[in-house]
């Protein structure tokens, strides 16, 4: 009989909406059920995804999903050095990525194809090529240019030039008010956290101390011609501030988030280690649930491999619990049993439906069905986030119960076995002392009464044959 090998291939996840594609090619190279397939999605903590990359994220995950990947989501700086490490962990023979051909060479960083390529030596590597056009991720995160950004950023403009005025008046080097103009485009850049206002701040700054202190003033002049060398290096400077003051904005709300998931994770780990049964876990997590989202939650118990009526879990004072009652609401939570995926409203699976239901599952087991009511609203993608990494949470609470009663009827068993056999010995031994006596009489009278008839010396001899041989 001919050996069947078994791949492991792996898929990298990114937020472009040709990543369908490498997950399709990724797919298609699957032979036999039996082969692993992984995707991961490395997120970068020096930048974070506005919410149309997000969407796409999560469409891409779910497509991943669906084509029956294992898909992990993990957070590193280092995206070549991760992705490495977890094909080294799950030891994947086959890595999958995408290579954007309109992407241009960059002189700073190499793509991560390249570096890949580098580093792995035992790993066929497929590169599948795509086009897609590139927008500069310095206009895509955080560039929605507001009002009150806007008003705040000429403000701190109009400070400095009335600062740099006074230094003016006084006779202070022009060093001086460079230096109180790139202060305040630090501060724009610390204030608004936005890229847009803080490159325009960086070139309005070289405008305003052109205009105002450069001689002739009042113009955009100027009569000495070193001041061009000044202000390419005071634009550099300026603009290499407000972008280095978004980057770390972005990488402080990164860790942020994942602080409130850990802290979030945490609190409601310690809350349902405290619960000892299925209903009292569950209700501790509809409960954590509709605090954290604010929003009514309904609990389908499956009982026998049949789905039960919902528990409810108002949290508005006008609730709509009473839509779980649907008839169509209910026919959703029971497809999601079934089929132990995600449904409903927002979802590519009976969306018509105004909540969206998960299923809380372990490997062979479907414990219940959790409803979260939508209305005509949608999840973010953080509340997803907490959201799965509480119903995990509730899954491996659950687990360890099974795996309790499991243990709790080993040893029931093992102590009713036990109690058997000692019994049994006790039987054994009390049957034993009696039937002791009884031989010993008998043969006292066999050997010692020589004056019995032959009939009663044949009885005798049969309770004494009976009870040495029984």
């Amino acid at each position: 009989m001919s050996h069947q090998n078994i791949d492991s291939i792996m898929v990298c996840l990114s937020p472009s909406p040709s990543n369908i594609h490498v997950i399709r090619v990724a797919s298609a190279m699957l032979k036999n059920k039996t082969d692993h397939f992984y995707a991961l999605y490395i997120s970068d903590t020096k930048r974070a995804l506005n919410d149309s990359n997000q969407q796409q994220l999560d469409k891409n995950i779910a497509y991943a999903k669906q084509l029956g990947a294992e898909v992990e989501i993990v957070s590193s700086d280092d995206i070549a050095g991760e992705i490495f490490k977890f094909a080294k962990v799950c030891k994947v023979n086959k890595l999958v990525i995408g290579k954007n051909m309109n992407m241009r060479f960059d002189f700073f960083r190499k793509p991560i194809y390249q570096q890949l390529l580098e580093d792995i030596d035992d790993i066929n590597l497929v590169i599948v090529p795509v086009r897609e056009k590139r927008i500069m991720n310095i206009f895509t995160n955080k560039s929605k240019v507001t009002l009150k950004s806007i008003v705040t950023s000429i403000l701190i403009l109009f400070i400095c030039t009335v600062v740099g005025f006074v230094f003016f008046e006084m006779g202070f080097h022009d060093s001086n008010i460079i230096m109180i103009y790139l202060i305040g485009v630090l501060l724009i850049a610390l204030i608004t956290s936005n890229i847009i206002c803080s490159v325009v701040s960086s070139i309005a700054s070289v405008i305003l101390f052109n205009f105002y202190f450069t001689l002739p003033i009042l113009s955009l002049s100027f009569y000495d011609s070193s001041y061009l060398m000044t202000f390419v290096i005071m634009i550099i400077v300026a603009f290499l501030i407000s972008t280095l003051m978004n980057k770390i904005q972005l990488t402080a709300t990164s860790y942020a988030n994942m602080a409130n998931v850990s802290r979030i994770l945490l609190e409601t780990n310690q809350l349902l280690q405290k619960r000892q049964s299925v209903e009292d876990i569950f209700n501790c997590g509809c409960k954590q649930l509709s605090n954290l989202f604010n929003r009514d939650i309904a609990y389908f118990p499956i009982e026998k491999s049949s789905i039960q009526n919902p528990i409810l879990f108002p949290k508005r004072e006008n609730s709509y619990c009473k839509e779980f009652l649907n008839a169509n609401e209910i026919g959703v939570a029971k497809w999601v049993a079934i089929n132990g995926k995600h449904a409903g409203a927002t979802t590519r699976y009976l969306s018509g439906s105004k909540s969206i239901y998960y299923a809380v599952l372990t490997d062979d087991k479907i414990y219940g069905v959790i409803g979260i009511y939508l209305g005509n609203d949608v999840l973010g993608s953080f509340d997803k986030r907490i959201l799965l990494a509480i119903l995990s949470e509730m899954a491996i609470c659950l687990d360890n119960i099974k795996s309790n009663e499991e243990k709790n009827e080993a040893i029931i068993k093992v102590k009713k076995e036990q109690f058997r056999s000692d019994l049994l010995r006790s039987i054994s031994h009390d049957l034993r002392t009696p039937l002791t006596s009884i031989y010993g009489n008998a043969d006292v009278l066999l050997n010692d009464n020589s004056n019995l008839k032959n009939d009663k010396k044949m009885l005798y001899t049969k309770i004494y044959m009976t009870i040495l041989c029984g």
